[in-house]
């Protein structure tokens, strides 16, 4: 368990450092997304990731340019489920191809993309990818380390997905591995209830071909058949290609176990023909292995030559290592048996060459453990002797008590300084928080004053065209009717239609009143419809053609946010009518993952931003936009045109229930 904590701890140091480099990132998408980027489609990069992970064991350099184009684009639109896949499944490239180092690195730099990842199950993957890379590798105490702290990670948070029964596959992979078959049956046991309750049908065809593989080791080939068949049959379903190879591979074994080569012959035939891009250890290099061996046996020597052949070759191709040795004695053997010594002579030179470094590891093994008991003997006589010497020294020790009770007060001096120093920091601590509340009150207290004045403004503006508007006209009608009164008093003939006309521009200059503080066509039709609609009415009434560009789907969200946007375009689809002398208007609504962005740019004449930055136009604008918490920026330049940019935090909008 410590080995564990101190490999997380290698990981946990990088992960500040990888934030910061991250955030910085986020700027900078944030400032290209609409100007010289184009965001990437996010079902297109899951397309890469898709592509690269098929081609991982047949074409694994295409594999990995396919992966670092999705993960190059994920960071372009800082879509981090994209970046975290794509770097995990780059070390898992990386681990077919035997480069273990580089697979970590891409494990390290996915963890902070894992970590805060929407998906949760990312991280708990990762974990597994890394104790999958140690199994890899032999190092099988440290795949059972990182097996055993991802399953209790998952238990305490009450987790049960498809990687909790993937780990209860791969520590009975373990344990399998070192022998210990009864405890691989037990942990596939736990496994199986797990998959089989929850439906996993993926992970539960690993947890029967270790069960059957358990069972074959254990001299029980009936109940070894039963799981391996069940495996195969879940596969086909499913259409799990490379678990069917697996699976295949496991029965034909099986039957060669029990001297049945011409089933067994069968059982590796249907695996060569299941597929070719799946992991060449099962689809080519064991299945041509133990078609040559079969073969050998019946003494159809060229048929045994011609698979151990392909299974040589493709062992070459994909640097996998796994029955290497057992490949070359086979053909050793095909050689001796056909006559051709020399031949089979370098074969097994190769043959002893692989075995001899697998005897030389056992020897380090061995001798480590020996100088482990060594040095444990060592430390034992050390402190026998330490013992002694402490009995010998007990009277000089008493002499010392002076001494010690110096040092215990130097100690409680020192703690009680430790306790100061923790007082004072705890102090400067609660004045910075008071001051961050403090500042966090007065922006409230600003944002308070902007809506007030915005509030003011928009009573003036209504007082003034109700009294020059509404009440103008109401005069007018007043005098009229005065005048038609004294005519039919006087009998003289009385025209009320233009009276009739007067009450008619009355009522639409009220309605004209109402939608400035409501518009009817938001409740009815929405935001985006609704602006549709008014860019259309701008476009047909004006010189001004506005293009109103909507990218992906819009939220719904609260009526007043939706009123506050709504008066935000509309203000600056004015402005730009008013001041810009424009004749295009490009206006483009993109909802990404955690951000509701809107871009006005227009071909008018532009303006300094720094003059204007002072004007009551802008100033309400910016109001409006930090009323809903958001961000506010315009780029322009005198005859180059106008590029204004609004960025809302899309879970503040959406939990916003006033404004």
């Amino acid at each position: 368990m410590r080995k564990l904590f101190y490999i997380f701890l290698l990981i946990f140091s990088l992960v500040s450092a990888s934030r910061n480099a991250m955030a910085q990132d986020f700027k900078k998408v944030r400032q290209q997304t609409f100007t010289d980027v184009q965001p990437a489609d996010t079902v297109y990069i899951k397309k890469l990731i898709n592509a690269g992970m098929k081609l991982r064991w047949i074409k694994p350099d295409s594999s990995m340019a396919l992966l670092q184009k999705a993960e190059t684009l994920s960071t372009q639109i800082h879509y981090i489920n994209g970046i975290a896949k794509s770097l995990m499944n780059m070390g898992i490239t990386a681990m077919s191809q035997d480069n273990y180092k580089q697979s970590y690195i891409y494990y390290q730099q996915a963890y902070p993309y894992c970590k805060i990842s929407t998906n949760k199950s990312y991280l708990t993957t990762l974990f597994i990818n890394i104790g999958t890379t140690y199994y890899y590798q032999g190092l099988y105490d440290k795949a059972a380390a990182v097996e055993y702290f991802t399953l209790q990670y998952l238990k305490q948070r009450n987790i049960i997905d498809a990687n909790y029964a993937i780990l209860y596959a791969n520590i009975a992979a373990v344990m399998l591995t070192s022998d210990q078959y009864q405890k691989a049956l037990d942990y596939t046991r736990e496994g199986e209830a797990v998959a089989r309750k929850y439906k996993l049908y993926n992970p539960l065809t690993y947890i029967l071909n270790n069960k059957g593989t358990a069972y074959q080791k254990l001299n029980q080939p009936q109940l070894a058949y039963q799981n391996f068949s069940e495996a195969l049959e879940i596969s086909r379903q499913h259409k799990f290609k490379e678990e069917e190879q697996a699976q295949l591979n496991s029965l034909g074994d099986l039957m060669l176990d029990a001297n049945q080569p011409e089933k067994a012959l069968s059982y590796f035939e249907q695996s060569l023909r299941v597929s070719d891009s799946t992991n060449p250890l099962f689809g080519s290099i064991q299945p041509n292995y133990h078609i040559g061996l079969v073969q050998l046996k019946l003494k159809n020597y060229q048929k045994a030559e011609e698979a151990l052949r392909k299974a040589e070759s493709r062992l070459r191709q994909s640097g996998i290592h796994d029955n290497e040795a057992d490949i070359y004695e086979a053909i050793a053997d095909l050689y001796e048996q056909t006559g051709r010594y020399k031949e089979a002579l370098e074969k097994y030179h190769v043959y002893t060459k692989l075995k001899d470094s697998l005897l030389s590891k056992d020897k380090m093994k061995a001798i480590a453990q020996i100088e482990m008991k060594y040095n444990s003997a060592q430390k034992d006589k050390s402190l026998a002797e330490k013992q002694l010497l402490i009995n010998t020294q007990q009277n000089e020790l008493q002499q010392k008590n002076i001494w010690i009770a110096i040092a215990a007060g130097s100690i409680a001096l020192l703690f009680l300084f430790i306790i100061g120093i923790y007082r004072n920091y705890r102090n400067k601590q609660k004045i910075q928080s008071d001051r961050i509340h403090i500042l966090q009150q007065q922006r409230e207290i600003l944002q308070l004053k902007s809506i007030m004045h915005g509030e003011e403004q928009e009573r003036t503006r209504l007082a003034r065209e109700l009294h020059d508007g509404i009440g103008g006209m109401l005069a007018a009608i007043r005098m009229h009717l005065s005048m038609t009164q004294k005519r039919a008093a006087d009998g003289k003939n009385v025209d009320a239609e233009p009276i009739l006309h007067m009450i008619d521009d009355t009522i639409t200059e009220v309605r004209k009143t109402a939608h400035n503080l409501m518009p009817d066509i938001l409740l009815r039709h929405g935001l985006i419809q609704s602006l549709r609609i008014y860019c259309a009415n701008i476009s047909s009434g004006t010189g001004l053609h506005v293009d109103l560009q909507v990218h992906n789907e819009i939220s719904a969200f609260d009526t007043s946010v939706e009123l506050h946007i709504y008066r935000i375009v509309q203000e600056l689809i004015q402005n730009i009518i008013k001041h810009a002398q424009a004749t295009d208007v490009t206006i483009q609504i993109r909802q990404l993952e955690d951000a509701l962005v809107i871009m006005v740019e227009d071909n008018g004449t532009g303006f300094d931003t720094d003059e204007a930055a002072g004007g009551i136009g802008m100033k309400n604008l910016q109001s409006r936009v930090q009323t809903l918490q958001g961000i506010f920026s315009v780029e322009s330049e005198k005859d180059h045109g106008t590029t204004t940019y609004i960025e809302f935090n899309l879970h503040e909008l959406l939990k916003t229930a006033t404004v």
